[in-house]
């Protein structure tokens, strides 16, 4: 009797536990979507794409907390994109990294403008595949789903399209200050670039000048001062006497 009292207790111990954790579950899946955790989401996946932009053309070394990258220009990124950046490209004119340059920026462009557009399919579609965006001017991309973003019983819906917006206007002012960024940026390489040319120019006048162009001319000026040691045999060469002879 006192086992099957013990038993019947467990039991009901244990489904008071099951239906805890239960309804907790159920909880969370409820708030695992809203629209603070999708701005939040779609805000960190524009970060990541920034910073990996910002490695590829300024550069990222090592040093940074649990095997992260430190950015030259300020933050971190990931270990994948440590490296020198195109800035950093020696032997090259500034006019020879506008085109690399301009091409990461169409690249940021559009993978910002892709995390938009997969934040607003996350909530449109319904499943666990990956979503395809294809971005006009852009390169398709697979990007998996947003769970934040997701359909949810409470009225996400309706804030989507601000949460759209929102994300487009926070797209347009990184870009816009990326662009001016990029134009001080190469404003100081090219000043840069050119006074290192100017400066070696001036070494090369100090250093090589000498022995590359005064050397020669002054071995022809030895040369000229000595042709009066070559021998003569034509008549042009003999010593101007007066003529003897008389018509």
């Amino acid at each position: 009797m006192k086992l099957s009292r013990l038993s019947i207790g467990l039991l009901a111990s244990l489904g008071i536990v099951i239906t805890f954790f239960t309804s907790n579950a159920r909880v969370s899946s409820q708030t695992s979507a809203s629209p603070e955790l999708c701005r939040a989401r779609f805000i960190e996946e524009l970060g990541k794409v920034h910073d990996t932009y910002r490695a590829h053309v300024f550069g990222a070394r090592e040093g940074g907390d649990d095997g992260l990258g430190v950015l030259l220009s300020g933050g971190s990124v990931s270990g994948d994109a440590i490296g020198k950046g195109i800035f950093e490209t020696k032997g090259r004119l500034s006019s020879e990294l506008i085109e690399p340059i301009v091409e990461s920026y169409r690249v940021l462009r559009c993978r910002s403008i892709a995390i938009c557009n997969a934040m607003k399919a996350s909530n449109k579609q319904d499943g666990e595949t990956p979503l395809t965006i294809d971005t006009l001017g852009c390169a398709a991309e697979t990007i998996d789903r947003y769970a934040e973003c997701r359909k949810t019983k409470e009225d996400l819906t309706m804030d989507i399209p601000h949460l759209v917006l929102e994300c487009g206007r926070t797209v347009a002012r990184s870009l816009a200050a990326e662009r001016a960024t990029l134009r001080l940026a190469l404003s100081y390489d090219s000043g840069y670039r050119a006074s290192l040319q100017l400066g070696g120019m001036i070494d090369w006048m100090q250093e090589d000048a000498p022995t590359a162009v005064l050397a020669p001319l002054q071995s022809m000026v030895n040369m000229l001062g000595k042709l009066h040691e070559i021998p003569c045999f034509i008549g042009q060469c003999d010593d101007p006497r007066p003529s003897t002879i008389s018509e």
